[in-house]
């Protein structure tokens, strides 16, 4: 099956991120509809491409009032408590038909750091403690009409190393309040090439066989899919007083982000914690107010 549909996608060799032909008629149409529903914005643009690769176009959400989409980052701080949060996360989950079923809470601390230099000092802290660095492609999808943002779920393929892996995730009701993100998490590992082949003709994600693939078009009542684009990230992985720290270095097309992330049950202990530390050593940082997926959306940095 795979091979009939990277065969049928036109893919005869790797492909770099994210590559979009000349569409079919019905991808055409729509991808069409979809930017019809969600005017592009002229101060969004994808990151320039490697050379000889083109980038698909991600316009902005239009914007809540219109009814339409909505940011994955865009509930209410009002919702931001931990309780409240599982509550409508676990009720939203359960209408979408999931039924908890492999769907996880992620809970992350995530520190913005305002530059490359601050970017910089944290790695030679870290450096004794240093594990790996991961070269990311992150592009992401959404039904033609916003069945994917009307529901608040953020579907990515995620391809790491030159294309050494791809994980699908799916991310739904994500809470963004001081500095820790919590949202539900949905994961798989998909074969690269098929990845690749999604992101050149996205109808293959609703033929897809692998489990979390083939539940969405029922769950989300998504018959099909448009690409959003994506952007580029490079991930240092540390291990500190026990938690692994991610650091980030993320190239979007209107600037770079810099910033730490951890996953943790304990996000309070942990943000205060690096805090301190941070401090110690005279690096700036500041909470982190949106993901990395609603800064995309957004087109431009937020305000340090």
């Amino acid at each position: 099956m795979l091979q009939r549909a990277v065969a049928a996608a036109g893919i005869t060799s790797p492909l770099r991120f994210p590559l979009l032909p000349a569409p079919h008629h019905h991808l055409r149409s729509a991808r069409q509809f979809y930017f019809r529903q969600h005017p592009p914005s002229s101060a969004h643009a994808l990151l320039p491409p490697a050379p000889g690769f083109a980038l698909p176009t991600a316009p902005p959400f239009a914007s809540s009032a219109a009814g339409r989409c909505r940011p994955a980052h865009s509930i209410s701080a009002s919702a931001a408590s931990a309780g409240e949060f599982m509550a409508e996360s676990a009720a939203g989950a359960a209408a979408a038909g999931a039924g908890g079923a492999g769907v996880a809470m992620e809970v992350e601390v995530k520190l913005r750091l305002p530059n490359k230099e601050a970017h910089a000092r944290v790695a030679e802290l870290l450096a004794a403690s240093h594990r790996v660095t991961h070269q990311q492609e992150n592009v992401f999808f959404d039904g033609a009409n916003g069945e994917l943002s009307r529901n608040r779920i953020v579907l990515r393929l995620r391809f790491y190393n030159n294309d050494a892996k791809c994980v699908v995730t799916v991310k739904g009701k994500t809470v963004m309040a001081d500095g820790i993100g919590r949202s539900t998490e949905e994961e798989e590992d998909i074969d690269p090439t098929f990845g690749r082949a999604c992101v050149k003709d996205p109808s293959l994600l609703q033929s897809a066989s692998t489990p979390l693939l083939s539940s969405l078009p029922n769950r989300f009542s998504c018959p099909e899919y448009v690409c959003l684009g994506g952007f580029r990230n490079t991930r240092g992985v540390f291990e500190w007083r026990g938690n692994t720290i991610e650091l980030d270095e993320t190239q979007f097309a209107f600037g770079t982000q810099y910033e730490i992330e951890c996953e943790t049950s304990q996000p309070e202990k942990l943000k205060a914690e690096l805090g301190v530390f941070l401090q110690e050593h005279s690096v700036p940082f500041s909470n982190s107010s949106s993901t990395k997926f609603g800064i995309f959306r957004a087109g431009k940095l937020p305000e340090y």
